[in-house]
């Protein structure tokens, strides 16, 4: 009695997930919660879907929660970035100065250019000098705040080069999924549809602790944005496509039909 009584307690216990807010109005309800802990996760879809606003603005939700936020940007120089960040109110000044925000520069040394930045990559197709910068980012982060602290990081997005060359893409994905698990961080990482063969997004949409697909369509002459959540780690979340919104203040999720009834 004594030992089915105890393997019926076993059965019954939960596996208690650390969650934290997406900082998507409607996200969080469905993702049970919120992004577990320790995710690595792949935002697909087309350009101009707002995939780096929906990165910006979780990035911005973890800096309020008191987590360290660190963008890799490559698409864009990283002054573009924080205006981008301030037209939706998301100023990091205040943080940078604390030393709770960082961007590693991967753009402008495709251009010869050096702004000043403190994590600067000047050749971002060398893999081995992009990944010593971003360890040295790592090591700073890690001596300041001690290995625990909450960590948001956005890698915006691959180099082209990269995404074709499959055993680099796939060292410098498996590396950034590593940071994941080793230390208490949430991961986006941008992939843009149609940048890349089919193959490679789909493995890459398969190796990824999670993975949210955007696309947009014109309806009845207005352009309407839809989302769903393709795979989630250790979430019981939503199997539905919802529509959302950009507004002046980020991205919302829209109540489906059935929820306002």
């Amino acid at each position: 009695m004594g030992k089915n009584m105890s393997l019926l307690s076993l059965r019954k216990k939960e596996t208690v997930v650390e969650r934290r807010n997406t900082g998507i109005p409607g996200l969080d309800e469905l993702l049970d919660g919120g992004f577990p802990n320790h995710c690595g996760m792949t935002l697909h879809g087309p350009s101009g879907v707002g995939k780096s606003l929906f990165c910006q603005q979780s990035l911005w939700e973890g800096l309020g929660n008191g987590e360290f936020g660190l963008y890799i940007t490559y698409d864009r120089p990283p002054n573009e970035i924080r205006e981008s960040m301030a037209t939706y109110g998301w100023d990091v000044t205040a943080y940078e100065e604390k030393g709770m925000f960082a961007i590693v520069d991967c753009f402008n040394g495709t251009l010869g250019i050096n702004e000043g930045e403190k994590y600067y990559v000047r050749n971002p197709l060398d893999q081995n000098e992009q990944m010593y910068v971003i360890d040295k980012c790592v090591a700073d982060v890690t001596r300041t705040f001690g290995r625990d602290i909450k960590v948001r990081v956005v890698y915006d997005s691959a180099p082209l080069s990269n995404m074709h060359d499959l055993p680099t893409f796939f060292r410098i994905a498996r590396r950034f999924l590593s940071y994941c698990k080793m230390y208490n961080v949430i991961g986006l990482s941008v992939m843009h549809k149609g940048a890349q063969n089919r193959i490679l997004e789909n493995v890459v949409l398969k190796v990824t602790d999670g993975a949210i697909v955007f696309d947009k369509h014109i309806e009845n002459d207005k352009l309407t944005y839809y989302l769903w959540i393709d795979k989630m780690m250790l979430t019981r979340h939503s199997r539905e496509v919802h529509e959302y919104v950009i507004a002046k203040d980020g991205i919302h999720i829209l109540k489906s039909k059935a929820d306002i009834q």
